[in-house]
């Protein structure tokens, strides 16, 4: 359709040349014949051809030129392309000037703002994401955000955000097509973790967690400032498995806590980390989350790298340093993984998503450092569903973005 649309522009851009130049030509030929048949052209043509019309000599006057032939055909010619080249300049002006600014800055489309919320539909080239939406901007209303550091999302795609300074967290119709909840009662809330039954929110500067049924209703918390089991040092996220045990990244600590799903807490189960670099240790670990097959991610956000354990906390491998490569890390804070156990980190610090294997094998990266669509400002928080989709807790830019996995 655009292919024809084009041509019938060029078709209508060229007749409308060709007719100015006929004009022209035609204007020409009428106004020489006009000369030429007037009566008093007629008139002085005789007069000369009696001599009745003397030449002034002797009185310094000039004998009066004879008549001209007319304007030479080459003449004609080039000032009708003249012509021809000023209507379609003309023409060309006006079609730009007139045609949407859509067509030839951005390829969005089914764009709708509403209280501050955004909410676009695009494509990224040459990339494995297509962007779908986002949500966001700064403020305390519904779909408003101030520094949303996590993001999680159930089956059905409702999305919960961590709403960090705004101590709450915001629940999202299906597909995040807006915010419609809010919970609160929080003192800086860190991360958050989804479970078969319960959602878990990491009270930060609480230093305790909070069990929440499904529908946000308060179910329970425990914990508090602390080193000792089942105590707390600024706790940033949490991560459930499919049997419903707890894992939580005690981030002042420097370790990992588990717990067991039954009752409010469960009960401790285990612990391990600590301060340090060797495998197996931690500097500020702030974002958990757990595969199909059990395996334990911990984004070990100071040492710029990712650990991976089993269940029961053995170390089985770690990847990444400090650095803005393929592979490489600045401040990681939360990780996600896909249905093939593929494993997604938010390299906060690069301002980007990079993708692995669950060995630790690059796969592929998303987004820079700005502020359009498929861009980030130090996102925080990612998170991923089972049809594919890809959540990005964009924190700088107050918003949340949505992406489909190619």
């Amino acid at each position: 359709m655009r292919r024809i649309l084009s041509l019938f522009r060029l078709r209508r851009t060229f007749s409308l040349v060709l007719v100015a130049a006929l004009i022209w030509i035609t204007a020409g030929d009428a106004f020489l014949g006009a000369q030429k048949t007037s009566p008093a052209g007629k008139a002085a043509q005789a007069e000369r051809a009696k001599g009745s019309i003397p030449a002034a000599i002797g009185t310094g006057e000039k004998e009066e030129a004879p008549a001209k032939k007319g304007i030479s055909p080459l003449v004609w010619i080039l000032g009708g392309a003249a012509v021809a080249a000023i209507v379609y300049f003309a023409v060309t002006s006006l079609s730009k000037k007139n045609s949407p600014a859509s067509t030839t800055t951005t390829t969005a489309s089914n764009t709708t703002t509403t209280a501050g919320t955004t909410s676009t539909t695009t494509s990224i080239p040459a990339s494995n994401y297509d962007f779908i939406s986002a949500l966001g901007a700064f403020g305390g209303g519904l779909g408003q955000f101030n520094n949303p550091c996590d993001v999680a999302a159930n089956a059905a795609e409702r999305v919960y955000v961590v709403d960090s300074s705004n101590n709450r967290v915001q629940e999202s119709s299906p597909n995040m097509a807006s915010f419609q909840a809010e919970w609160g009662g929080f003192n800086a809330p860190g991360g958050i973790g989804i479970g078969p039954e319960a959602i878990y929110v990491a009270g930060n500067a609480d230093h305790r967690i909070y069990k929440f049924s499904v529908y946000g209703e308060p179910w329970g918390q425990w914990g508090g400032p602390g080193s000792g089991d089942a105590q707390f040092s600024n706790p940033r996220d949490v991560a459930v498995d499919g049997s419903g045990y707890i894992y939580i990244a005690d981030t002042g600590n420097h370790r990992i806590q588990k717990y067991r799903p039954a009752g409010v807490d469960g009960g401790y189960e285990a612990k391990w980390g600590g301060p340090g670099a060797g495998n197996g240790q931690f500097n500020s670990p702030t974002g958990i989350t757990i595969d199909s097959a059990g395996n334990v991610y911990v984004a070990d956000s100071q040492n710029h790298r990712i650990q991976k354990f089993d269940t029961s906390g053995t170390f089985l491998a770690a990847w990444g340093s400090f650095g803005a490569n393929d592979g490489q890390f600045n401040t990681p804070r939360n990780l996600a993984v896909d249905a093939q156990n593929n494993v997604y980190v938010a390299d906060t610090g690069n301002h980007r998503i990079q993708k692995f294997t669950s060995s630790g094998t690059f796969i592929n990266k998303l987004g820079s450092q700005g502020t359009a669509n498929g861009q980030f400002q130090g996102p925080w928080g990612v998170a991923v569903t089972s049809s594919g989709s890809l959540y990005v807790a964009d924190t700088g830019n107050q918003r949340i973005q949505k992406f489909r996995i190619r």
